[in-house]
């Protein structure tokens, strides 16, 4: 007997459900590729390509920060005796007397460096983002399998008590106690698989994949080798957690809003114009003379554009303090985070699994023997289907733990190892 428990689940997990039960020709992405794909997302592109052509009109940036003038004035002069066209040709040439020119062409470097930790962060950002989607789904998938091995389980259980309550071996209580457990099994399945095609379209969102079609996890959980984490190592890291990307990205907002605020100084410390007039007048052929103008900062200092320039720039270092602090506490949680899922992991699959799955597997003798209850069986079988999903989960996460410490070893110390992706393979204690 199987009860019709669809109708329990939320609409949208259930819908979900559906979804991933008709499409098993999904795509499969392996933990490696999903890197890989993870550094062409359109944000890492847009990045680069601001960075590309940033860096293609800059190098374009003259040195004279001002464009030659050129004015006429044509007009006719009558005289008493004679008359005649009048013409004046006045040229003019702006030069800077506050090396305004270096002063630009530092402050478009500050700002291109300011874009290469922004693209940095950005791809940290999506791998990070990507790695922990697949292996979140990852996790997932190995209880789903638990779930789909439990209602064949489930089902068998119950058509053996229905076997037993029509021999008189068994009462009617433990018929509908069989069906209820086959129910809640089929309905857990339901809520995983929704789980699993939520999950599946946040990697494929991760990735910036068209469409929303979820995706499904390959091969088993990455080896990821990692140095000696020793307390050495530790306090060494989190002295130079300042040179993570988050921080430097904002160090080097600051250098730019630097840059620029000498800039705007450098714009209004007064200009130098030379220049050359020539003058056609209806007495003479022609005159020729030369000109000078200048232009002193006397009242305006360009304090109001500076203002505001200054004022970004205590903002921008208080946002490299609160940086610091937050690279500090991400390497110190992601230090916790390895050895505390470790320890979580070991424990699930050496003592806790083994010891429930014995218990189960002693409780269903005895029932045969007519010596347990179907409930106590239920009851055993309940606990070790929780301890395989938390099994699989907590194998993720600590495969997680360690990429995370993997990428923030590979920004401090690009010798460092990072994740050998030919070794992907299935983990020893994989929930199946």
């Amino acid at each position: 007997m199987r009860y019709g428990v669809a109708w329990l689940v939320p609409l949208g997990v259930a819908l979900a459900g559906q979804a991933v039960a008709g499409e098993p020709s999904r795509e499969e992405i392996r933990f490696s590729e999903a890197l890989v794909q993870a550094g062409r997302t359109p944000q890492v592109q847009s990045t680069e390509a601001a960075l590309v052509a940033k860096q293609a009109m800059d190098r374009q940036i003259s040195t004279l920060t001002s464009n030659p003038q050129l004015n006429l004035q044509l007009g006719y002069r009558r005289e008493l005796d004679f008359g005649g066209v009048e013409a004046q040709l006045l040229a003019q040439q702006g030069i800077s007397l506050g090396a305004y020119s270096q002063a630009r062409k530092r402050a478009a470097v500050a700002e291109e460096a300011e874009l290469k930790t922004e693209l940095q962060t950005v791809k940290l950002a999506a791998e990070l983002r990507a790695g922990r989607a697949w292996l979140k789904l990852w996790g997932t998938v190995q209880v789903l399998h638990a779930a789909e091995h439990e209602v064949e389980l489930a089902q068998k259980l119950t058509e053996r008590t229905v076997r037993a309550v029509r021999a008189g071996a068994m009462t009617v209580a433990d018929q509908s106690e069989a069906e209820s457990y086959q129910a809640e099994a089929e309905l857990q399945l339901l809520t995983l698989e929704g789980d699993a095609f939520e999950q599946g379209i946040e990697l494929a969102k991760s990735l910036g994949r068209q469409g929303a079609v979820p995706l499904r996890p390959a091969g088993g959980l990455p080896q990821i080798t990692l140095p000696e984490l020793s307390d050495a190592l530790r306090s060494e890291l989190l002295a130079g957690a300042a040179q993570l990307p988050l921080v430097r990205a904002q160090q080097a907002g600051v250098s730019s809003e630097l840059a620029r605020s000498e800039e705007l100084r450098s714009q209004r410390r007064g200009t130098l114009t030379l220049g050359a007039q020539f003058v056609r007048e209806p007495a003479v052929p022609y005159s020729l003379m030369g000109t000078l103008g200048l232009q002193l900062p006397f009242f305006d200092r360009g304090e109001r554009e500076r203002a505001d320039a200054l004022a970004m720039i205590e903002r921008r270092r208080g946002a490299v303090a609160e940086a610091a602090v937050e690279a500090q506490a991400a390497m110190s949680l992601a230090f916790h985070e390895v050895g505390h899922t470790e320890e979580i992991e070991r424990k699930l699959r050496e003592s806790a699994l083994p010891a429930t799955e014995q218990t189960l597997r002693l409780r269903e003798r005895l029932l045969t023997a007519g010596e347990a209850t179907v409930m106590e069986v239920l009851l055993s079988r309940r606990a070790v289907f929780a301890l395989r999903g938390r099994l699989g989960r907590a194998q993720a996460d600590h495969v997680h733990s360690r990429f995370v410490i993997s990428r923030l070893l590979l920004q401090l110390t690009p010798q460092a190892p990072t994740t050998s992706r030919s070794t992907e393979k299935t983990s020893p204690g994989s929930v199946r």
